[in-house]
């Protein structure tokens, strides 16, 4: 994972995706079981001292947020993995930094894909992100990544995405912030 050159604290975050597997349109919760093909491991990665600064001017998430996602290492069924207890765990070089489950998740699966279709319509492959778990990143403890971390997601019943944080490009003064 290339490390972005404009930020100083670059984050993981600890998530779950359910994977959409048919099309629908106005789908009940109640019916949301129907669509969703499973479940993979989502780190929503994050330039905390970018998305600070984007969020003190009133802006959502841009280049704080909208530059990485690592996703994998495979699609589990339903059967497979249970998103209301599967263990869910982050080790950074080996570390563990953090360790729950998606029990305190604001929206079930299910709540999401009846939000998500109230006027779109969802498609095979898109992916629902469940949110960072409690503890779920650096952010919550103000602990950082460095080039050449390990970071390794773990969920029971999916398995281990693993990602090497890259060297950190050339900087562009114009467009950092001081180190805090």
């Amino acid at each position: 994972m290339p490390y972005p050159s404009y930020t100083q604290k670059l984050d993981y975050e600890l998530e779950i995706c359910a994977v959409v597997g048919r099309a629908g349109r106005r789908i009940s919760a109640d019916d949301a079981a129907d669509y969703i093909v499973g479940y993979t491991i989502y780190n929503d990665w994050s330039a905390r001292d970018i998305q600070m600064r984007e969020s003190s001017v009133g802006i959502g998430p841009g280049i704080g947020k909208d530059f990485a996602s690592s996703i994998g290492p495979c699609i589990a069924t339903p059967d497979e993995f249970d998103p209301a207890t599967s263990h869910l765990e982050a080790r950074i070089d080996g570390e563990v930094w953090s360790s729950g489950t998606l029990a305190a998740m604001h929206f079930s699966f299910a709540e999401i894909v009846e939000f998500f279709t109230q006027e779109e319509e969802m498609q095979p492959g898109d992916l629902l992100g469940s949110g960072t778990i409690g503890g779920g990143c650096g952010f919550e403890f103000d602990r950082y990544l460095s080039p050449g971390t390990t970071v390794e997601l773990e969920a029971e019943g999916i398995g281990v995405l693993r990602n090497t944080v890259g060297a950190k490009g050339p900087t562009n003064t114009r467009w950092t912030t001081p180190a805090s």
